[in-house]
C-alpha cells in the first residue's frame, strides 16, 4: 500500500503546509489534512544538505531569522513531532544553513541511506518539510513522491539544486549529489619537494584530504610550531592526494608546515600550537656560497701545504726574496746572547 502524500510547500516565508497524524487501525489508515494557513504559521524551513557519512542534516532557513530549536527532526520512523533540535546538536551555521548533527537521533542510529526525513515545528507538529532517498521498501514511509539518490559514502552529500532551499515536491529533482559541503573536511601534508634543505623558497606541497575540502590552507612556523602564519592557499583540490606549489615565497630559516581545510565542519582547525605540526623540519637556503680571498682555496692549507713544511729553497710564495745565509759560519761576536747554532736556527725559522 503506498499512501499519497503530497507536501505542498513553497521556497519562501509563505506557503502552505499540512498538520499530519496517521495510525494503522483494522479496515483502514486515518490521514487528515489541514491546507488553512494561520498567521502563527511557522517558517518553512527546508532539508538543504544530507550526508549518511558525516550523520548531518543541513537546514536552510529562508527568513534568516528562524530559530532552528523550534523545530525538531523525525527520521525514518515517521512519528509526527520527532526530535526536537537542540542547540548542542548545532555544529556550523553557514550562511542560511545550519548543519545538525543526528547521530543522537533514530534512538543512536542517526541517518542511513535508503531513509526519510521529515522536518515539523515541534510545538504543533506543522510538517514544513520532507526529503526521500534511496530505496524505501517500507509504508507509510515511502509515498509517491520520487526519491532523491542515496548520498556516497566517504565522498558525497546530497543538496538541492539549482540553489539552495529551492522545491519542486520532488526530491529526484531537488537534489543532486556533491561535495559534502558540511561534512568534516580534512586535509594531512605528507610530502614537501625538493628534499628537506633547499634553495627552493616555492616548493611543492603533497597532500591528501577526506570529505572534499573546498579549499586547503597552508601555515608555516619557524619556531618550532610554536606559532602559526598563513602561507598559501590551494583554491581548488582535486585528488587526493594533491600537489600544490606554493606561489608566495618563504624566506630564509627552518620551518614546519601544516594543513587546514576550508568548509563544512571545522574539527580539523587552524593549527595553533606543536601538536599541529604534519611535515619538517624543512630549511630553505637561496644563499650562494661565496668565496673569501683571505681564506680561499688559494690561501687556504691544501694537502700538500698542510702537510709538507715550505723550506727555505721552495718557498710558500715563489716571488717572496730570501736572504741568503753567510757561507762561512757566522762569528759568535755578531751574534750576542745565546750560542750561534741557536740563533742560526731560530733565523733560519723564521723564513720556514
Amino acid at each position: 500500500m503506498t499512501v499519497d502524500m503530497n507536501y505542498l510547500s513553497g521556497v519562501t516565508t509563505t506557503g502552505t503546509f499540512f498538520v499530519e497524524s496517521h495510525f494503522w487501525v483494522v479496515g483502514g489508515f486515518d490521514y487528515r489534512l489541514d491546507l488553512n494557513e494561520t498567521a502563527s504559521s511557522p517558517a518553512l524551513l527546508k532539508i538543504n544538505n544530507i550526508y549518511v557519512t558525516g550523520q548531518y542534516v543541513g537546514i536552510y532557513d529562508p527568513t534568516g531569522t528562524a530559530t532552528i530549536t523550534d523545530y525538531a527532526l523525525d527520521i525514518n520512523n515517521f512519528v509526527v513531532g520527532g526530535e526536537q533540535i537542540a542547540a548542542g546538536d548545532i555544529f556550523a551555521t553557514v550562511g542560511q544553513i545550519s548543519y545538525i548533527d543526528v547521530s543522537r537521533y533514530n534512538g543512536g542510529a542517526g541517518i542511513t541511506n535508503d531513509d526519510a526525513i521529515t522536518l515539523s515545528e515541534w510545538s504543533t507538529g506543522f510538517i514544513v518539510d520532507r526529503v526521500e532517498y534511496g530505496a524505501i521498501l517500507t509504508e507509510p514511509e515511502n509515498t509517491i513522491m520520487n526519491n532523491a539518490p542515496n548520498p556516497v559514502a566517504g565522498t558525497s552529500e546530497i543538496h538541492r539544486q539549482p540553489a539552495d532551499g529551492s522545491d519542486t515536491n520532488d526530491c529526484l529533482v531537488d537534489f543532486v549529489l556533491g561535495p559534502p559541503l558540511g561534512g568534516d573536511p580534512t586535509a594531512t601534508i605528507t610530502g614537501v619537494a625538493p628534499a628537506s634543505v633547499s634553495n627552493d623558497n616555492t616548493p611543492d606541497i603533497t597532500y591528501d584530504h577526506l570529505d572534499s575540502p573546498a579549499s586547503v590552507d597552508f601555515y608555516w612556523s619557524d619556531d618550532g610550531g610554536a606559532s602559526w602564519n598563513l602561507w598559501d592557499t590551494d583554491a581548488a583540490p582535486t585528488g587526493p592526494p594533491d600537489t600544490f606549489t606554493i606561489t608566495v615565497a618563504r624566506a630564509d630559516g627552518t620551518y614546519h608546515f601544516s594543513a587546514c581545510p576550508t568548509g563544512g565542519n571545522p574539527t580539523d582547525p587552524i593549527p595553533s600550537g606543536v601538536g599541529d605540526i604534519e611535515f619538517g623540519p624543512y630549511t630553505i637556503d637561496t644563499v650562494a656560497p661565496t668565496i673569501n680571498p683571505s681564506t680561499g682555496f688559494a690561501n687556504s692549507a691544501s694537502p700538500s701545504s698542510a702537510s709538507t713544511p715550505a723550506s727555505r729553497t721552495s718557498p710558500a710564495n715563489p716571488s717572496e726574496t730570501r736572504p741568503t745565509l753567510p757561507a762561512t759560519p757566522m762569528q759568535s761576536a755578531a751574534l750576542p746572547g745565546p750560542s750561534r747554532c741557536t740563533e742560526a736556527i731560530r733565523f733560519t725559522r723564521r723564513w720556514a
